[in-house]
């Protein structure tokens, strides 16, 4: 067992072509008992890459959709199996494909939905974790930019609403002890509507509309953030440490959040 992990997207990789399994890969995927049953799940969820038709999302979850889609929001569906997924490539010439895969009950991972996007040609792939007890959602996009460090809306059929950030895999996480029933719900892609940087040895620093004033103290960063319209903003945190990137979703205008030696903040994206 090794806690050094394969990242998602050569897992993916190796799904799709297991020809291009390396000789490290393939020892690592040996002993590592976690990125086998994770190969073994993607494996068999291309095999499965059609899927069922599903029915549309419910009239209230398209109306609460509808409410909220702006220039910068994309709006996504159940899957149906319409879109040309061969033309959905990564940079690395991985295919980014999704199915609907009914596991058997023993299973640690389990699809329970795929959304799509046709206008963008994008797709999101709900997985949960039983053992971790979250759900997965991987954010699949030809185009970076429309999956790294994105907020994730999801609403259910009840009303409730639910935002998550993307990390640099475009991957978002949320608890599975919120019982949300998938198939009726809806999911939107939030794309920054200004991204503010952080640069040492400048108080202030304006996008547009929006305007930072940093107060830098050792261990803590302190951020003012304000706005000239009336609009409800949300943040997401991108704090960069020696092990990885966090992204971390924040509600409040002044942010106050503890660092440790090794970790900075370089950016704050804005979503309205």
């Amino acid at each position: 067992m090794t806690n050094n992990h394969l990242t998602e997207l050569e897992l993916d990789r190796i799904a799709r072509d297991s020809a291009r399994l390396s000789v490290s890969e393939k020892n690592h995927v040996d002993l590592c008992d976690i990125c086998k049953e994770k190969l073994e799940f993607l494996q068999q969820y291309y095999l499965t890459l059609e899927g069922e038709m599903l029915k549309p999302i419910s009239e209230r979850v398209e109306t609460l959709s509808r409410k909220i889609t702006r220039s910068n929001i994309i709006e996504f569906k159940l899957y149906q199996p319409q879109i040309d997924l061969n033309k959905l490539t990564r940079t690395d010439n991985t295919i980014v494909l999704a199915a609907q895969h009914v596991a058997e009950d023993t299973s640690r991972f389990v699809n329970v939905a795929t959304f799509a996007s046709e206008q963008t040609k994008t797709l999101v792939r709900v997985v949960e974790d039983r053992v971790e007890q979250k759900y997965s959602l991987h954010l699949l996009a030809e185009n970076p930019i429309l999956s790294q460090f994105v907020l994730v809306g999801i609403v259910d059929d009840s009303g409730r609403s639910f935002f998550v950030p993307t990390n640099e895999q475009g991957i978002a996480s949320l608890s599975s002890q919120e019982i949300i029933e998938w198939k009726r719900s809806g999911v939107t892609v939030h794309l920054p509507s200004a991204i503010l940087t952080v640069e040492d040895g400048k108080e202030r620093i304006t996008d547009g509309n929006f305007s930072l004033v940093s107060h830098p103290e050792p261990n803590t960063f302190k951020a003012t953030i304000s706005s000239t319209t009336d609009e409800q903003i949300r943040f997401a945190l991108i704090l960069f440490d020696d092990e990885s990137t966090i992204v971390k979703e924040i509600h409040a205008h002044q942010l106050a959040v503890p660092l440790t030696p090794n970790q900075t903040i370089t950016e704050i994206r804005l979503f309205n």
